[in-house]
């Protein structure tokens, strides 16, 4: 199997390493475009290296992702995805979301609050 870089083919460790003996059982051999990785106990190092390099990476980027939504929600800015039921999902020039709320017609404010 050809790969362009090794985080490319698994995330996380045990992801890798449970892929690399099912693909090995079966005769096939993982081959990095990118990185000259042989059979030398260097080359073993290296691999464990960039594969925890990887998952760092990977778990950094979901943390900081996370971060900057709580950010974006703290100040009542939309944060992605579809918006919920009588909302309108503003640009970025257009401003915060709760000053684009729908109208709630007033037979339903009557119906509901009495």
């Amino acid at each position: 199997m050809i790969v362009h870089k090794l985080d490319r083919f698994a995330r996380n460790r045990y992801d890798s390493a449970f892929y690399r003996r099912e693909l090995k059982k079966n005769g096939v051999q993982i081959v990095s475009v990118t990185e000259n990785l042989d059979d030398s106990p260097e080359s073993i190092i290296l691999e464990s290296v960039l594969e925890g390099m990887a998952e760092y990476y990977s778990r950094n980027l979901a943390r900081e992702v996370m971060k900057g939504m709580k950010e974006t929600a703290y100040k009542c800015k939309h944060t992605g995805g579809r918006p919920p039921l009588r909302y309108d999902a503003p640009t970025q020039t257009q401003g915060d979301v709760l000053s684009y709320i729908y109208t709630v017609p007033l037979y339903f404010l009557i119906q509901f609050f009495l």
